[in-house]
């Protein structure tokens, strides 16, 4: 009985724990909350590259007086900004002055003398102008010879300083994934096409083989360490004798090496020849044509004077006025050429020069920054490049001016080679920026790169996505928590694309809590 007695007191006591832990459970479960951290809706996600930068200017203008002489007035200083036309230095100029006097007092004297033909002309000045003829002859061939001397030797100094260009630092450089083997270019390229080699090792059953493409086709067996042509056009190259080669080992080599130290001394020497070119046969024109001028001038000053007073005549004598003018607008010029004026609008970055300083003939004395031309240099990382492309559109603010002005430009250019900065692999990219005369090169520019975006669609903070085997959100249905699969597509900064898994308006829910 007291047996009995015992087992029906703890049987009692079980239930009463069981009924208690199952009213805990129905509490408990009433007292959970869900904290709702967004409603699922439209957004625009966005997708951008950050980055730092520079201000650049594409192109500063080096001027320069095409005559020497004593520096007389200096009408600007560094940062001043000039306008297209505007005189910014002049040098001692009355040598010129009285070269215009004496050209205008020529001008005068043919006025005259057309006034004179009327009445016909005497033996000696026939005589004298049969003189004048032949002196004038002798002037225009010497001025022809000239020309012709002048052109031949411009031309041998322009493809001089081109060759130079093109053979600068020329380099074979190994492909990716290819060899370690080293190869060096020697010879001196003949050519004038610009472009790139590639070349390829082979073999065949008597050795080593190799394929030139690009800028010539050529194939030829080698022995490495020898010298090998690659064309026809004077480069050769070695393959050294350390390391192995395989079948498929390739080298490029560009021509002319942009990359290369030298490079950018060797394109402005070329260009400079080009430009002392033009200039030289443009005088040796000129001179020519004055010449000619001046023989057709004193023929018909000849014929007028060997013939009665007729309405040629006076046409002659009308050309003797206006060889006089042109040789007063020629004074003008060399007048002209003692002053530097601004081609352009901008603004003065180097002044070089002193009042009273002897200047030297086309030497740079004054550079003038072309402010259209300015842009934004920056480098962007590898794991980001990718993302970039041309035309994107850019958010900028300027340490110089505060994080609330912003400017907005584009993407201009992406450079394929790679660049090293504090041992991290970078590309540069160029691109666009307003103009403005606040804006001032080597300003530091922060980019903020828009790479993608979608507008108005579906999407989650991207704090909200959480992964197991598969993407999900966690939404509040039923006063329950419950996870959702989604499929997801763009991911931006702040919000991620919802293609499938949502209809919009679902809670998304945190962390749970009990009142």
């Amino acid at each position: 009985m007291i047996e009995y007695i015992k087992r029906k007191k703890y049987w009692i006591i079980g239930v009463a724990i069981l009924l208690a832990l199952i009213i805990w459970r129905i509490n408990s479960g009433k007292d959970i909350k869900y904290t709702v951290a967004y409603t699922v809706a439209k957004q625009d996600v966005k997708q951008t590259v950050l980055a730092t930068g520079t201000v650049t200017s594409q192109s500063d203008l080096n001027l320069s007086f095409k005559n020497g002489g004593i520096l007389n007035k200096l009408n600007v200083k560094v940062g001043d900004k000039v306008r297209k036309g505007q005189v910014l230095a002049m040098l001692d100029q009355r040598d010129a002055s009285a070269s215009v006097a004496q050209a205008n007092a020529a001008l005068l004297s043919a006025q005259a003398n057309y006034q004179k033909v009327k009445s016909g002309a005497s033996e000696p000045e026939i005589a004298v102008a049969s003189a004048a003829v032949d002196a004038a002859s002798v002037t225009y061939k010497n001025a022809q010879n000239s020309y012709v001397a002048t052109e031949a030797q411009q031309k041998i100094l322009v493809a001089s300083a081109q060759s130079a260009m093109l053979n600068s630092g020329l380099q074979a450089v190994v492909e990716s994934g290819s060899t370690t083997v080293s190869a060096t270019v020697s010879g001196t390229y003949t050519g004038k096409e610009q472009g790139r080699y590639r070349i390829v090792i082979g073999s065949s059953s008597s050795g080593l083989t190799y394929n030139v493409s690009g800028l010539e086709g050529y194939y030829s067996e080698f022995q490495r360490g020898v010298p090998t042509p690659i064309g026809s056009r004077g480069l050769y190259i070695t393959i050294g004798t350390s390391g192995t080669l395989n079948s498929g080992d390739s080298w490029t080599i560009d021509v002319p090496n942009t990359q290369a130290s030298t490079y950018i001394t060797a394109y402005n020497a070329y260009q400079s020849a080009l430009q002392t070119q033009n200039q030289a046969l443009v005088s040796a024109q000129n001179a020519v044509d004055s010449a000619r001028v001046a023989l057709t001038q004193a023929q018909a000053n000849l014929n007028l004077k060997q013939a009665q007073a007729r309405p040629e005549d006076l046409a002659a004598a009308d050309a003797s006025v206006k060889t006089a003018q042109a040789q007063l607008q020629a004074a003008q010029n060399q007048y002209a050429n003692n002053m530097i004026t601004s081609p352009i609008d901008g603004t003065v970055t180097t002044v070089d020069l002193k009042l009273g300083e002897n200047i030297a003939p086309q030497k740079t004395v004054i550079v003038v920054l072309d402010q259209a031309s300015l842009h934004v240099e920056s480098n962007i990382s590898e794991s980001s490049i990718a993302l970039i492309s041309l035309s994107q559109k850019i958010d900028m603010t300027m340490d110089a001016f505060g994080p609330d002005r912003h400017f907005s430009g584009e993407v201009l250019a992406i450079d394929p080679a790679s660049t090293v900065v504090s041992g991290v692999i970078n590309y540069r990219v160029t691109s666009s920026i307003p103009q403005d005369s606040d804006i001032k090169p080597g300003m530091t520019v922060n980019l903020v790169i828009l790479v993608n975006e979608k507008n108005q669609v579906l999407a989650v903070p991207n704090r909200l996505v959480k992964s197991n085997a598969h993407k999900y959100v966690t939404i509040l249905e039923n006063g329950k928590a419950k996870e959702v699969e989604v499929t997801l597509g763009l991911s931006g900064d702040t919000y991620t694309e919802v293609l499938s898994g949502l209809n919009g308006g679902e809670e998304l829910v945190t962390v749970e809590s009990k009142k």
